[in-house]
C-alpha cells in the first residue's frame, strides 16, 4: 500500500474523499498517518461521489475517492460521468477480495479502469501523475486482500507535491486565428457558456477586443460586464439571419441558438473550453484547455465591431 499511497502523492493528490467499509479500513488507517493529506469521511457512495466531484472542482487538484467493492462502486457514476464530461482528475479506488473481476470496466468510456493485483509493488502502479495531469477520471481496482499489519509500514517519508501541469490546450489554432484576422468580418457573434472564475477575466477580454455582438448564459458571470454588446432577443435575431461565424467560449450554452447551429451548416462554429466537447453532431473546429493560455497563444485579436450578413447590425438590437 505504501507504493500505491506514494505514487497518489506524486501525483498531487492532497484530498481523499472515503466511504468505510471492512474492505478499505486499513487503508483508512495508513491515510490517517499520512502527511499532508486530508481524509473526508462519507458513508453514503453516491453522496461521496457528489462531495468529491465538488472538491475536485473546488481545488483544480486531482482528488481520490476510496470506495468499497466494485459492486458498490457503481451508484458512482452520475459524478464519475460528470467528472468526465467536465475534465476532471478524479481518482477512484474500489477494493474487492475476489479477483476474477479483472478487465471489467464498471464505468465503460468515461474512466478508465486499471486492475492492480495486491500485494502490489512500485512497478504495478501506474504513472498516476501522468495520468492525473490529462484531467480525466480514472478506476483503479485493487484484486486481493489489503495487508492489516498497518503499524509496519513507515509513511513519514512520503509527501504530497503540487501536480503535473495540464497541457495548456488540445487542438490547433491555425483555423481560428484564420477566421479573426480575415473572416470575422463576414459576420461573427461571440457566445458565451458556463465560465469558471478564473476563465471570467480572458473571456471579457476577448469580448471587448472583438466588440461582436454576444450571447451570454446566466451561468457566464459576465452578463453586467457586457454593457453594449449583448443581443436582445438574440436567439430570435440569430434564427432570422444565422451569422457566418460563431465563436464560443466556456461550457456548451444554453440558448436555443446554439441547438439550431445543429442544422445551420453555413456558419461556422468554433469553440474554445476546458472539457473541449461541442455538444453538437456536426464538425465544428474544438480547442480545449485554459482558456487564458490559449488566449495567449492566439495573441492579438482586431476590433471586428457589428458586422453582419447584411451590414453592420443595428444598434437596437445591442443591449445596454
Amino acid at each position: 500500500m505504501k507504493n500505491l499511497l506514494s505514487a497518489c502523492a506524486t501525483a498531487g493528490i492532497a484530498e481523499w474523499v472515503c466511504c468505510p467499509s471492512s474492505l478499505n479500513t486499513p487503508l483508512m488507517e495508513l491515510l490517517a498517518q499520512l502527511p499532508g493529506t486530508h481524509c473526508w469521511s462519507i458513508a453514503d457512495e453516491p453522496s461521496a461521489a457528489a462531495f468529491a466531484l465538488g472538491r475536485c472542482q473546488a481545488s483544480t487538484r486531482p482528488l481520490a475517492l476510496l470506495g468499497s467493492s466494485t459492486a458498490a462502486a457503481t451508484s458512482m457514476l452520475p459524478a464519475v460521468t460528470e467528472a468526465f464530461y467536465q475534465r476532471r482528475p478524479l481518482l477512484v479506488i474500489t477494493i474487492d477480495e475476489q479477483t476474477d473481476l479483472e478487465g471489467e470496466a464498471i464505468f465503460g468510456n468515461f474512466a478508465n479502469c486499471i486492475d492492480i493485483k495486491l500485494p502490489c509493488s512500485g512497478s504495478d502502479i501506474p504513472p498516476l501523475r501522468e495520468l492525473m495531469a490529462e484531467c480525466q477520471p480514472l478506476h483503479l481496482r485493487l484484486l486481493g486482500e489489503i495487508n492489516q499489519e498497518t503499524e509496519s509500514v513507515g509513511l513519514s517519508d512520503i509527501s504530497v507535491v503540487d501536480p503535473a501541469p495540464a497541457p495548456p490546450f488540445r487542438g490547433s489554432l491555425v483555423d481560428l486565428s484564420q477566421m479573426l484576422r480575415f473572416n470575422a468580418y463576414e459576420g461573427l457573434v461571440l457566445m458565451l457558456g458556463s465560465l469558471e472564475p478564473n476563465e471570467q477575466e480572458p473571456a471579457l477580454w476577448m469580448a471587448r477586443a472583438l466588440r461582436v455582438p454576444t450571447l451570454a448564459d446566466a451561468s457566464s458571470g459576465l452578463r453586467e460586464e457586457l454593457s453594449g454588446l449583448r443581443l436582445h432577443l438574440g436567439d430570435s435575431i440569430l434564427k432570422q439571419q444565422p451569422p457566418r461565424n460563431i465563436l464560443r467560449l466556456g461550457e456548451m450554452p444554453q440558448s436555443a441558438f446554439w441547438s439550431e447551429l445543429e442544422q445551420l451548416h453555413d456558419s461556422n462554429v468554433f469553440s474554445i473550453s476546458r472539457s473541449g466537447f461541442s455538444g453538437l453532431r456536426r464538425p465544428t473546429v474544438n480547442i480545449e484547455g485554459d482558456i487564458e493560455q490559449i488566449m495567449k497563444a492566439v495573441g492579438d485579436v482586431p476590433h471586428v465591431g457589428h458586422q453582419w450578413p447584411h451590414g453592420s447590425i443595428s444598434q437596437d438590437c445591442i443591449q445596454d
